[in-house]
């Protein structure tokens, strides 16, 4: 205080102080009439942000609802409610269709699967008969599972082969030819069981090049039934002419028709082949030219 005082002089003038305290009045006044002011101008620019916001929205409704121009708010607010109801319950059908179509998928894939394993089932069968016949050490073969939507090759071994061995690769036990001799009974099976063309015939590449004797008589009386009694062709090659006069003999035995072609090599006038047929006695010789 007193240093406010001092300021007026050793001598205080109550004139001064007077004037100096009216003006202490004024600008407070001034000072809570501007913050009056800035407060309604905070206020304004708050309600004009939320009009034009409003407009914006009602605007943005208005086209989404295709209402006109001059419809009244109340009526365009009772026209959004019943959009947005429609649209609500035509969500909620989707959401339930979906929930039916997944439910009908997962159903129709676990029939599929039983249909699929129930449709391959006898290929595993018959293609585990004719490994017995031909293969030799049918213990441990190759099965066909049936995994979603496609089928994969696995091991499957025999009840002859130990528990204690565990899983079995069939390619770590079997030779070359004996893998082949699987590729044959699988290819064998799949042509039986599902016929794929109206001529019944099977191609065979040198079948028997891992059989002993025993197997080898086992697979021409097999391909002797399907002559008989499936009508097949037969189309055998092999590098062996024991094996092929061995087969050829097998036929006749049992009457059924068998030609053999015997490649001679190359001569003078192209490759040499003769020719003999289960009727005949002598080959007939001939080349190409």
């Amino acid at each position: 205080m007193n240093q406010t005082l001092r300021q007026f002089g050793p001598t205080q003038d109550l004139a001064a102080i007077v004037t100096f305290e009216h003006r202490i009045a004024e600008a407070r006044l001034s000072t809570k009439k501007a913050a009056g002011l800035l407060t309604r101008l905070r206020e304004g620019r708050l309600a004009w942000s939320k009009q034009l916001s409003h407009r914006a929205v009602v605007e943005h409704i208005r086209e989404h609802i295709d209402e006109p121009p001059n419809k009244p708010r109340e009526e365009l607010l009772v026209s959004a409610m019943s959009r947005r109801a429609q649209m609500e319950a035509a969500a909620e059908a989707v959401r339930q269709v979906k929930e039916i179509a997944k439910a009908a998928s997962a159903d129709i894939s676990f029939e599929l699967e039983e249909f699929d394993a129930e449709y391959i089932k006898p290929l595993g069968f018959l293609m585990s008969q004719i490994n017995q016949a031909i293969l030799c050490d049918p213990r441990v073969g190759i099965d066909l599972v049936v995994k979603k939507k496609k089928i994969e090759q696995s091991a499957v071994k025999s009840s002859e082969v130990p528990k204690s061995v565990g899983a079995v690769d069939p390619i770590l036990v079997h030779s070359e030819g004996q893998m082949a001799a699987l590729a044959v009974s699988m290819l064998t099976a799949a042509n039986l069981t599902f016929p794929w063309s109206r001529w019944k015939a099977l191609i065979l590449d040198d079948p028997l090049q891992h059989n002993d004797s025993i197997h080898s008589a086992a697979f021409a009386d097999m391909v002797g039934n399907l002559v008989t009694a499936e009508g097949y062709q037969i189309l055998l090659s092999t590098h062996d002419v024991a094996q092929a006069e061995f087969l050829q003999r097998k036929f006749r035995s049992r009457r059924i028709p068998c030609t053999t072609l015997n490649l001679l090599g190359l001569g003078k006038d192209g490759v040499k082949w003769s020719v003999k047929s289960s009727s005949s006695i002598e080959a007939q010789v001939a080349s190409a030219k």
